[in-house]
């Protein structure tokens, strides 16, 4: 097909399915869904360009110094200050969660009480308060969930006032540097928003604004979470005289990560920002079950002993479901999934059935990200990936345990234990039962 040798739709770094080019079938695994996206971004055309009506052919003054402009806006800081930072939030983190928190009752006056936790106005007005800083009592008490929502009261209130100020950004900090170790892919994402939130902020204010707690913010959700692809956005959300900024800074996230990374000088194509290859990102692993999945299809959700987890990073678009089967010992006895997204996320979704089969659900739902990321050999980048196939596979289990509530059954057995008489062997056997 003429698209598949166009090099507009990008370099093409993954292997795509060879599918006749009016293709309409359930796509299967991630060949064809690539072949289905490259299908479609042939449709799109090379150069879209309005007319300015007000573009003049004299240059104006205060655009003598062009790309430079974007950059005094941007405010970038320095590659060193950057890696120093990112090791100095992460410690950070390590202590607060060592540390024994404190109690409520210890908090000085005027701390308590809080207000509720959706009271947006009560929330500025508590955090603005001359007289409160952010104490650990406080940022423990909170969940994930009211951490987070107080996290984007205090940008929603930056990006209407233009600036980020030195008390919100100090909260924000020890609001996130709080989120226990154990974090879920649920979390990161929620810190994506707010992060993608902090780069409005960037892009809001004027020249003489300074940037600094802006980029404190998003460089402790990016360094601190691992989410360098973020620095992409944050580069790319301004102009295009900029692009050559937002290459440097994705090779030297790449660095910080400790990962190999391809130099090519990115190729000049209308419609695509391509910035360095990504090929070698991809372990052998992962383009092992990128091409060759294993458990690609669906089970009857209906079924009774069928539990299906659908979940969705909203950071980066990727959508898994995966189901199981758990036969009468409680035993997950089949799996399947079906994922549309990134390499990564496929072969997470691949190795985690292969992971999980013929376990116990508690088995199952003990496994960690790490282990899944430490398998695949995946970039700090592609963390996300991993934990999106932790949730699957966790989600998956509650609904299963929900429907077995829902219809009184619980998993009951014994072990019968006896011992020849003659051999002196003993012998287990094991009386799995559902009731």
């Amino acid at each position: 097909m003429a698209y598949e040798q166009d090099n507009n739709t990008g370099p093409q770094v993954l292997p795509v399915a060879d599918l006749p080019s009016d293709f309409s079938g359930e796509v299967e695994d991630g060949l064809q869904y690539l072949f289905t996206v490259r299908r479609e971004a042939a449709t799109i055309p090379n150069q879209k360009r309005v007319t300015n009506p007000y573009e003049s052919s004299g240059r104006d003054e205060g655009v003598e110094k062009e790309g430079n402009a974007d950059v005094a806006v941007l405010q970038e800081p320095t590659v060193e200050w950057r890696l120093s930072y990112a090791a100095n939030f992460k410690n950070l983190r390590k202590r607060l969660n060592s540390v024994q928190t404190p109690s409520l009752s210890d908090l000085p006056d005027g701390y308590m009480p809080f207000p509720g936790k959706k009271d947006k106005g009560g929330w500025l007005n508590y955090v603005n308060d001359l007289s409160r800083e952010p104490k650990l009592a406080i940022m423990k008490s909170l969940t994930s969930v009211s951490a987070l929502t107080l996290m984007t009261f205090i940008v929603e209130d930056a990006i209407q006032r233009r600036e980020l100020g030195d008390r919100q950004t100090r909260w924000l900090l020890f609001l996130i540097a709080s989120r226990p170790d154990e974090h879920s892919g649920n979390l990161v994402s929620e810190l994506r928003v707010v992060a993608r939130k902090v780069i409005s902020v960037l892009q809001m204010t004027d020249y003489s604004c300074d940037k600094k707690n802006a980029w404190m913010v998003l460089v402790a959700v990016i360094g601190g979470f691992g989410q360098y692809d973020l620095y992409y956005e944050a580069y790319n959300s301004f102009y295009p005289t900029i692009n050559r900024m937002f290459i440097n800074a994705f090779r030297n996230s790449a660095r910080i990560a400790q990962r190999s990374v391809a130099a090519a000088r990115p190729s000049v194509q209308p419609r695509s920002l391509a910035g360095p290859s990504t090929a070698r990102l991809y372990h052998e692993r992962v383009m092992d079950h990128y091409s060759n999945p294993r458990n690609v299809g669906s089970l009857n959700k209906n079924d009774k002993d069928v539990g299906t987890g659908i979940v969705g990073a909203p950071a980066c678009g990727d959508v898994m479901k995966l189901q199981i089967m758990v036969d009468d010992s409680g035993l997950i006895s089949d799996v399947k999934f079906k994922t549309f997204g990134c390499g990564s996320a496929i072969a997470s979704s691949s190795f985690m059935t292969e992971r999980v089969k013929g376990l116990t659900l508690d088995e199952a739902g003990a496994i960690k990200n790490t282990e899944i990321a430490r398998e695949l050999s995946l970039p700090p980048v592609k963390l996300h990936c991993s934990m999106l196939a932790e949730d699957a596979i966790r989600s998956a289990i509650r609904n299963y345990k929900s429907k077995a509530q829902e219809r009184g059954s619980s998993f009951t057995g014994s072990i019968d234990v006896s011992q020849s008489v003659s051999t002196g062997e003993t012998t287990a056997e094991p009386k799995p039962g559902v009731v």
